[in-house]
């Protein structure tokens, strides 16, 4: 989980090396998506909830949407990042 100030998106050599320039930059204006919308609180929250109350398969459920909507989000995002 990021630091409060944490700006930092790590990619390993490998991605930047199998990545174009181009698809380098929309992964990370996806990465810089996540971090400018602190998705990481409502992951964290979603896992607390599970981890609290595993009995209910509404909070497993929630926490699985939660991820897919966060990734559509910082998609969206990033598809309307400039280009340049």
């Amino acid at each position: 989980m990021p630091a409060r100030s944490a700006r930092t998106v790590v990619l390993t050599s490998a991605a930047v090396a199998a990545l174009s320039d181009d698809e380098l930059g929309a992964v990370l204006d996806h990465e810089r998506a996540h971090l400018r919308g602190r998705h990481h609180l409502a992951v964290a929250a979603a896992a607390a909830l599970v981890a609290t109350m595993p009995i209910l398969p509404l909070f497993r459920w929630a926490r699985t949407e939660l991820a897919c909507l966060l990734e559509m989000i910082a998609d969206d995002d990033a598809a309307r990042a400039p280009t340049g």
